[in-house]
């Protein structure tokens, strides 16, 4: 066990500490697989050296999942599992690549088809797998608004809302929202926080300091960066709630996804205390050495 303070701001401190270090185990996430959806992730940075496989890329884009052509992917899988920044850093991330560099924000993928063949993908991966604890998907990317994506958010917020969170509930999926220093719902730099009824818990999110996708000036392979708007948003909060699932995995053993996600809650602080709820369940994702009560 260790302490580093490189690690992602803000998982186990509450915002009056501003004590960013976290606590840690050497072991967390051995034996776990997470899939990372996104932009692809650069297998030569140092933080995820020897733990990024070959992955998969979407039909038609070309080049390969180990290049991240929107300097996204690589970021998104360090928090997950980096050396220094990430929760969970024996895991094993699995690039999928979804885009070309003509596809990055603001210009995501426009809907769903073009998401639903990698996470078939990552099945059929995950199947065939012997000798690991756990599959994780990590989807940290946007969709335009589709007559799909609207009717879930109707299903939220109108009539059958209770019916649209007990299928949340049901398959283990985790709704993520992100938060700043202040433990606020993040609103920043227009990329905002998931919220609602439907969301299952918060994480932080705001300025993050996370893995460049690219060797730096000097020629070294291990930059990092506080990106600023650029490293801010759901998509970097819903990484560090991948690892805390790969190190509950790698440590408790394999739960169902329904169970694992009852466990993530349990463990987290409850109420937090956040600021601008707008209908979204007061809970912040908490590091599994970290005391509940301790941080309220």
């Amino acid at each position: 066990m260790g302490t580093d303070e490189n690690g992602p701001e803000g998982l186990p401190t509450r915002a009056a500490s501003q004590d960013w270090s976290f606590p840690f185990d050497d072991t967390w996430g051995e034996g776990v697989i997470v899939y990372v959806v996104d932009s692809g992730v650069w297998n030569g940075h140092s933080e995820l050296t020897g733990r990024v496989e070959d992955g998969w890329v979407r039909e038609g884009l070309g080049g390969a999942a180990t290049e991240d052509v929107c300097d996204h992917g690589t970021a998104v899988a360090s928090l997950i599992a980096g050396t220094t920044l990430g929760v969970a850093k024996k895991a094993t991330i699995v690039p999928i690549r979804i885009v070309d560099g003509s596809r990055c924000s603001p210009t995501p993928p426009e809907s769903t088809t073009d998401v639903v063949p990698g996470v078939n993908w990552v099945v059929s991966d995950f199947k065939a797998r012997t000798n690991v604890k756990a599959g994780i998907v990590n989807i940290s990317w946007q969709l335009y608004q589709t007559d799909a994506s609207e009717s879930a958010l109707s299903d939220c917020y109108g009539g059958p809302a209770q019916a649209a969170l007990q299928r949340v509930k049901d398959v283990g999926q985790f709704v993520v929202g992100n938060t700043d220093w202040d433990d606020a719902r993040l609103d920043l730099c227009e990329v905002g926080s998931n919220f609602g009824p439907c969301l299952t818990l918060f994480a932080p999110g705001a300025s993050m300091v996370v893995a460049a996708d690219k060797p730096g000036i000097d020629g070294t392979n291990h930059p990092l960066t506080r990106g600023g708007c650029g490293s801010s948003g759901t998509s970097f909060a819903a990484p560090l709630v991948s690892g805390v699932i790969a190190a509950i995995a790698s440590t408790s053993g394999n739960l169902s996804p329904a169970e694992m996600r009852t466990t993530v809650v349990q463990k987290a602080v409850n109420p937090a205390g956040i600021g601008d709820l707008q209908e979204s369940p007061d809970i912040m994702l908490q590091s599994l050495l970290i005391s509940r009560t301790a941080q309220r």
